[in-house]
């Protein structure tokens, strides 16, 4: 009889732990790791300023980004491109400052989502907090041989654009520019060379951006019929400066090959648009070579070629 009791007993407390097990599970050495807290997750911040000029500041949270560039070419997935990418926690509240010259953003509260992970602002007017303004840049890009030019914005004389200085080496002057704010909408310009190249067109100027405007050679107005456009060039020599009718017209930076295509519209040789007939000119460079002779331009709305050799 006692041992009936005891066998039943038994019995009960095997049931009552193979219940346990059955509800709790048993224990396992695979137990998955807890999640990463949330205040020590990271995203990423992105930046994208395709419709306005580049950024010149760029700051998240006080901390300076500025060289970090911004990903403006079209159809460029910036969440992909690692380079682009400013490090924040996810679930901050962000702050930003962005500037570039012609309008700036001042964002709170720019947070990056757990789902997110990465989070692209695209930079615009639409979003800036200050009054955005607009822009013009007029260049040579560098071309010498026309003198100066004078440049008239919107019928008003407004800047006068000096011939590219020479460094009587074989790199490229710099380039002689004029920038301006101005308001957005159609302008109209005019710009005149000592050499007689005339340039004339209307851009629009767009918030946030800076048009630019090149004054070369190759972009000005044909030369008119009762014109020529007498050029001076050298397939050897560099850094000439050339005078006509005893007045300094310019320098011829580099050398050309004479069957170079496109030479009476090149950068770095001397152009002046005359009237047909006859003159007088001396040459020199900072090597002792020199030149002289006279030279007839007797083609209306052509070129002349004088090579210094």
């Amino acid at each position: 009889m006692k041992n009936l009791f005891f066998r039943s007993r038994f019995t009960v407390f095997c049931q009552f732990v193979s219940l346990v097990f059955v509800l709790t599970g048993c224990p396992s050495s695979n137990k998955e790791p807890d999640p990463k807290p949330l205040e020590d997750a990271y995203g990423s911040l992105i930046f994208n300023t395709k419709n306005v000029d580049q950024l010149t500041t760029l700051k998240v949270n006080g901390d300076d980004h500025t060289g970090i560039v911004n990903a403006s070419e079209k159809g460029l997935d910036p969440c992909k491109n690692k380079d682009l990418h400013i490090k924040v926690k996810i679930g901050q509240k962000n702050t930003l400052f962005a500037d570039n010259g012609l309008i700036q953003w001042n964002l709170n509260d720019v947070i990056v989502s757990e789902k997110d992970q990465c989070k692209a602002i695209i930079l615009d007017v639409s979003n800036s907090t200050s009054t955005p303004k607009s822009a013009v840049k007029f260049s040579n890009n560098g071309e010498t041989g026309t003198r100066g030019i004078q440049l008239y914005l919107d019928d008003v004389n407004t800047a006068l654009l000096n011939e590219s200085k020479l460094t009587y080496s074989n790199t490229s002057p710099t380039a002689s520019t004029f920038t301006t704010t101005i308001s957005a909408g159609e302008h109209i310009y005019r710009a005149v060379s000592q050499n007689g190249h005339v340039w004339e067109g209307k851009f629009t100027a767009e918030n946030g951006t800076t048009a630019g405007i090149l004054l070369q050679k190759n972009t000005a107005k044909p030369v008119p019929s009762d014109k020529n456009n007498i050029i001076f060039y050298s397939p050897t020599y560099n850094n000439i400066i050339v005078n006509l009718n005893n007045v300094q017209i310019g320098a011829a930076a580099v050398s050309y090959a004479p069957t170079t295509a496109d030479l009476c519209t090149r950068r770095w040789l001397v152009s002046i648009i005359n009237p047909l007939g006859t003159y007088t000119y001396t040459a020199s460079d900072n090597l002792g070579h020199s030149w002289s002779g006279t030279v007839k331009a007797t083609v209306g709305g052509g070129c002349t070629m004088v090579q210094l050799n």
